[in-house]
């Protein structure tokens, strides 16, 4: 369900189940720019606001102002791809069954008509699924086909210009339905159907092109992958629709004559394939459908040879590739297969070209240099070629969304932990340094941009525009480093690499007698609100208030324990203890720090962590308190938010700059007044000293005896003789016992 108030968007996790709901404060600006086809992709980020499609533009701008104020960022384009009208432009359909425009303007409001041909009586026919499902043929050239796509055409009487339509179910077969022929891709029961939305097209009477009661929509089939061979094939397919009527199928359809055709109708009460004709004509009829994907008439000639590399003999190995450039240039399936044709494989085919000639190792992404952490590479990119894809992330202000003459490292990563690759003050140009997942190791090259992670341009701190990216790796994970420059920028320098392992989980080093907690109910089954959508979480931070009344004048802590959910992986976050000079709502520019954890924050619902370092002393006067906070960074999958409970002894407060909330406001206030983030700092009343790290004991030295105890405890997680709240007893504390040594 999603709910629109003003423009920021929450995220809120309700035992297990994920729902939108849109809360808080607009952001600013002057209200939507123009959404045209001058600005950047709709499914792409680019630093300006808006898109190039405008309905798409303006459907997603009336959910995120931001876009069309600020920016089009990750979110934006995220939440496009969930919109059937932000889908781009379909290429020119490989084949298309024929028109059902038979007046094209001619409709209410300039729309196009699609009206009754003469002689004919048929509106359209059935083929709601599963009563009825229609087929018709289609004819694949020699050199085959790559099948990325299909669109069908249909209507319910009644129905406006938003699409009734919720499902698509479709076969293709390698002969005539019913006579012989037999399914070799797709079934009756999936539905396939990625979107629909009004053609522009009314269906009509041959007389009243004004009627507005049957508007024609395009149904697509998008994201496949079906290769046919030379052939005649047969594609069946059903609707099914939320309104009563039909769904109906228009036939093709002519200005003066009604079209005769051959397609197949099956009627499920009989279990039946038949030849369906017009009650006017008393013909047989065909249906419009496109095809979208690869492939051409032309000749292909088989050969072995890659379409990658140039060789002597006509055609290449891939024959939808090879059909495709041969339609375009016929020769190189004539005389030779030579470098024009491999660049038009590259361009037409999207198949990657890695360039020979006098180049770096590593220019190419299949080139990659093995690399490990904590390691240091000398390079030259002088001379390389840009072989990696547009990486919008890695744009500027000027728009160069480019990693220009790029050289590949790659790093294979063991553990969860954080990688960094740095040509901090290292490098003489203007350094970019990206990263993408390739899992097992194994990649398309042509297909690396939705493989991104993370990027850095100019290092915080890093002279010259040299960069500094760091990033947190999954385990038995490898990951393509990426090193170019800025506005075509190239030269030498240094690239280093290092790895740091996971934060591991804390105990508390020190509980203390007088814990306070946020609720006496310790439970974290309730879920948290975040800013987020499209399957990423940004940036949220969450507060929590300890007024005087539970911490007394003064009040010393040893660790803070707390509630989280993460469906995401590995992320690393940190816990800020503060004083809040004015009491109330806590305010970002007013709050004092006392204490900073850093935590890890690992995969899974309903935590209770800890976070633990050196006593911590606060004296609280006047309306002062304390408060604590949580910095979540952005996730770039999953949902990840605190955890606690349904009741609360004081509010919970929330922040995300990315949702245009830029301070502290409590939960309540913006819809969500059951979520409560589970707190508590374990600590003692007053602020005695605290004694002498290593007396375990407590009799003022540190000596044999407290050793005695530590030894015992070696290997475990003690708390007591876990000093530096790693988690176990081990040589670290042993260090801090004997610096402390007395007698």
């Amino acid at each position: 369900m999603k709910v629109k108030i003003d423009s920021v968007r929450c995220l809120s996790w309700w035992s297990g189940i994920l729902t939108a709901s849109v809360a808080g404060t607009a952001f600013g600006g002057g209200g939507f720019p123009v959404c045209d086809d001058a600005a950047g992709e709709c499914r792409e980020v680019h630093p300006d606001p808006g898109c190039n499609i405008p309905i798409c533009c303006e459907e997603v701008c009336a959910f995120e102002a931001f876009c069309c104020d600020v920016t089009w960022d990750q979110f934006c384009v995220d939440y496009a791809k969930t919109l059937f009208n932000c889908e781009p432009p379909p290429p020119d359909a490989i084949y298309d069954n024929g028109p059902v425009v038979t007046h094209p303007g001619a409709g209410a409001g300039g729309a196009d008509v699609s009206a009754i041909s003469p002689g004919s009586s048929l509106y359209g026919g059935n083929f709601n699924r599963p009563s009825f499902r229609r087929a018709d043929d289609f004819v694949v050239g020699a050199g085959g086909w790559q099948i990325t796509g299909l669109e069908f055409f249909g209507y319910q009487t009644g129905s406006t210009t938003e699409s009734s339509f919720t499902g698509a179910f479709v076969q293709i077969w390698d002969g005539v339905p019913g006579e012989g022929g037999q399914v070799i891709w797709g079934d009756t029961t999936t539905n396939v159907l990625s979107g629909s939305a009004w053609s522009g097209i009314y269906r009509t009477s041959a007389t009243a092109f004004d009627a507005t009661n049957r508007p024609i929509m395009r149904l697509a089939v998008n994201d496949l992958n079906i290769k046919l061979a030379e052939g005649i094939y047969w594609v069946e397919f059903g609707a099914t629709g939320s309104l009563a009527s039909g769904p109906w199928v228009p036939p093709l359809s002519g200005p003066d004559e009604a079209p005769a055709g051959n397609s197949r109708l099956y009627t499920a009460a009989t279990d039946t394939w038949s030849t369906p004709t017009d009650g006017g004509t008393l013909l047989p009829y065909d249906l419009p459908f496109r095809i979208y994907g690869t492939g051409s008439s032309s000749p292909c000639v088989s050969s072995v040879e890659p379409c990658t590399v140039a060789h002597g003999t006509p055609g290449c190995a891939n024959s939808a590739c090879c059909g495709n450039v041969c339609g375009v240039f016929p020769d190189c399936c004539v005389v030779a297969w030579d470098d024009l044709c491999v660049e038009a494989a590259s361009e037409l085919c999207g198949l990657y070209v890695c360039p020979d000639g006098d180049y770096p190792a590593n220019n190419c992404p299949t080139g990659a240099i093995l690399v490990v952490s904590d390691s240091s590479v000398a390079f030259d990119s002088t001379g390389a070629t840009t072989t990696g894809p547009l990486q919008p992330q890695c744009g500027s202000g000027e728009g160069d969304n480019q990693i220009w003459n790029d050289l590949w490292y790659r790093i294979d990563v063991t553990e969860i932990g954080r990688v960094t690759a740095s040509t901090c003050d290292a490098a003489n140009f203007d350094t970019k340094i990206a990263a993408y997942d390739i899992g097992d190791g194994t990649f398309d090259p042509n297909a690396l941009q939705p493989l991104f992670v993370a990027c850095n341009e100019d290092g915080e701190g890093c002279l010259d525009g040299t960069s500094r990216l760091s990033f947190i790796a999954q385990a038995e994970t490898s990951y393509l480093i990426r090193l170019g420059g800025y506005q075509g920028g190239s030269g030498t320098g240094v690239i280093s690499f290092s790895f740091e392992p996971a934060i591991p989980p804390q105990v508390c080093k020190n509980p203390g007698a007088n814990p306070i907690a946020t609720s006496p109910d310790s439970s974290v089954a309730t879920g948290g609100i975040a800013c987020a959508g499209g399957g990423v979480t940004r940036a949220n931070s969450y507060a929590k208030v300890f007024p005087q009344t539970q911490t007394g004048a003064a009040y010393s802590f040893d660790c803070v324990n707390f509630g989280l959910d993460n469906s995401g992986p590995y992320i690393e976050g940190t816990i800020g203890v503060w004083i809040d000079p004015s009491g109330g709502v806590p305010s970002v520019s007013e709050l004092v720090p006392l204490a900073s954890y850093p935590v890890g924050l690992y995969t899974g619902n309903d935590q209770y962590l800890t976070v633990t370092g050196e006593t911590v002393c606060v004296e609280l006067t006047g309306d002062e308190t304390l408060v604590v906070t949580l910095d979540i960074p952005a996730q770039s999958s999953g949902f990840t938010t605190f955890a606690g409970g349904a009741t609360s002894d004081g509010p919970t407060y929330y922040r995300s700059d990315a949702c245009g909330q830029a301070d502290f406001i409590a939960l309540a206030d913006i819809g969500f007044p059951n979520n409560h983030w589970y707190v508590e700092v374990s600590g003692n009343i007053g602020c005695d000293d605290p004694g002498i790290p290593g007396d375990l004991n407590n009799d003022g030295i540190v000596n044999g005896a407290d050793l005695s105890i530590m030894l015992s405890a070696w290997g475990t997680a003690d708390p007591v003789a876990d000093l530096d709240g790693s988690g176990n007893v081990d040589g670290g504390d042993l260090a801090i016992l004997l610096s402390n040594w007395t007698a």
